[in-house]
C-alpha cells in the first residue's frame, strides 16, 4: 500500500547494512463486550448508556488499540465507573467476535490489534 511504501523509503537510509525491513498490515481483531451498569437516579438510562458507548468506542476503539494490547475487564470497569450517573458497573461479557461469551482478559499477539465497535457493544442496567 501507499502507506508501506512510504514507511520503507523513510527508512531506507536508517537501516542497517544487511537488513530489510518488511511493513504488513496489522490484523484487526474484533471484541464483543456487555456491560451491566445501575446509575445514579438524577440520571436517564439514555444519558449513561451514550457515555459508555461513547468511552468504549474512544478508548477501545479503532484509534484507541496498539499492537499486542492486552485489555483487562477489570481496567475497564474502572475506567467506566468514573462516568458521571455511574453508581455500579460490570464488564459481564468481554471476548473475540464469534468467541465464547465470557468476561476474559484479551491478550493480543504480534500484527493484532484489538477493536470494539459500536455493533458489538451491549450496554444494559443491572
Amino acid at each position: 500500500t501507499r502507506n508501506a511504501s512510504d514507511v520503507a523509503a523513510a527508512l531506507s537510509d536508517k537501516l542497517l547494512i544487511g537488513t530489510t525491513l518488511t511493513v504488513a498490515p496489522p490484523t484487526y481483531v474484533d471484541v464483543d463486550i456487555t456491560i451491566k451498569y445501575n446509575k445514579l437516579s438524577q440520571y436517564t438510562d439514555a444519558e449513561v448508556i451514550n457515555d459508555l458507548t461513547t468511552m468504549l468506542l474512544t478508548d477501545f476503539g479503532y484509534n484507541g488499540m496498539y499492537f499486542q494490547d492486552t485489555i483487562y475487564p477489570q481496567t475497564i470497569a474502572s475506567d467506566l465507573s468514573n462516568y458521571p450517573g455511574v453508581s455500579n458497573i460490570v464488564v459481564f461479557y468481554l471476548f473475540i467476535h464469534g468467541g465464547t461469551p465470557a468476561a476474559t482478559t484479551l491478550v493480543g499477539t504480534a500484527g493484532q490489534i484489538f477493536r470494539i465497535q459500536a455493533a458489538n457493544i451491549t450496554v444494559v442496567s443491572l
